[in-house]
């Protein structure tokens, strides 16, 4: 039940069955294990990190149309919907990319390795964004220590431990294998 899903609290641990098998035929669902994105401190540590990154400026001049006739209201529609899309908070900033590249630099600022480090969306109630360590298909890896996530936990300033959070774009078992 997708409703159900949507609403359950995040793991504290990764159950056994979770963790996938490479000759197993049926796979898992993404889980990653991080925290709830906090938008304002990320976007707070990428002003002090100087990485805030800017949409690209939009010229419907610079995309060849081939349709030159193609309604002028809709060019307008358009505009609109893309300013609709920006945080008021923080017009004309690209978040996502802000968001990963600061992650990123936080962690190569503290000698940090986290070669799976991504911002992610988790399967939530309301959108919800995750700063994602690894997820259950790295647990074969090598991993970071307990020690190296406390510290990029507080550097990022958060006060809870990271948590299993299930992706919202892979939240099935499935017989393909993902693709990274």
């Amino acid at each position: 039940d997708v409703r159900r899903t949507c609403e359950s609290d995040p793991l504290d641990t990764l159950p056994r069955a979770l963790i996938p098998r490479s000759h197993a035929s049926l796979r898992p669902p993404v889980l990653r294990f991080g925290w709830v994105a906090d938008d304002e401190k990320l976007l707070e540590l990428a002003e002090k990190y100087d990485c805030i990154i800017t949409k690209a400026a939009y010229d419907p001049k610079d995309v060849e149309d081939e349709d030159e006739d193609e309604d002028e209201d809709e060019d307008e529609d358009e505009d609109k919907d893309k300013d609709e899309d920006d945080d008021p908070r923080w017009p004309g900033v690209d978040m996502l990319d802000t968001m990963n590249d600061v992650i990123v630099q936080v962690a190569n600022d503290l000698g940090i390795e986290l070669p799976n480090l991504e911002i992610g969306g988790a399967m939530r109630g309301s959108e919800c964004t995750i700063v994602s360590l690894f997820t259950n298909y790295d647990v074969t890896q090598k991993l970071p220590s307990q020690e190296d996530i406390e510290r990029y936990g507080a550097a990022l300033g958060v006060t809870e431990k990271p948590k299993w959070y299930l992706d919202e774009m892979n939240c099935w078992w499935t017989t393909r294998r993902y693709l990274w």
